[in-house]
């Protein structure tokens, strides 16, 4: 006997704010931004995975572009000792975090950036509320230039790894 299973695919809505994060490292996805795309698309539908393109996939293989610093360890003159680099990449907000995490539609979120938070976050707003609203982040999403903002369908597929706070996860994009 043979079973075929299929995965599970979710809607993929497609939200870009290059043109802002290319001027402006720091820049977020604002509930402005979540309001915007309501307008011209209309609600989001369940299951949906809300894409956010940064364009700094792009920058992929510069290492210090692509987390926004030039040396890879930063000096504390306080201690004499070293701390880690001050990062600036673009994320999602902690509004615009709040907004998904309550929308019932949204069961996770995928940003071209190392983290669903902006680089220079410090206390990870957008990961705490959506991992308690129980949506999941995916991050380093590669080059979305051709996902439209509606109409493609996704694919992501997580590799199981017990006690482990995330692991790696393939993303395929299917264009309408």
């Amino acid at each position: 006997m043979v079973c075929k299973i299929e995965p599970p695919t979710f809607k993929a809505a497609l939200i870009d704010i290059e043109d802002r994060s290319q001027k402006d490292p720091d820049s977020i996805l604002t509930p402005d931004d979540l309001a915007d795309w309501k307008r011209q698309h209309g609600s989001f539908q369940y299951p949906t995975i809300l894409l956010v393109r940064t364009g700094n996939a792009k920058y992929w293989s510069d290492r210090a572009r692509y987390f926004g610093f030039q040396n890879r360890t930063m000096i504390d003159t306080e201690s004499n000792g070293t701390s880690a680099p001050e990062l600036h990449f673009p994320g999602i907000g902690a509004e615009a975090g709040r907004f998904l995490a309550d929308d019932p539609a949204i069961v996770g979120v995928g940003i071209d950036t190392p983290s669903i938070d902006a680089g220079n976050s410090k206390t990870f707003p957008t990961h705490v509320t959506l991992f308690s609203a129980n949506k999941f982040g995916v991050e380093n999403v590669g080059d979305m230039s051709r996902v439209p903002a509606t109409g493609a369908t996704i694919l992501a597929l997580p590799m199981k790894i017990g006690g482990g706070s995330g692991g790696p996860c393939r993303v395929l994009v299917r264009l309408p």
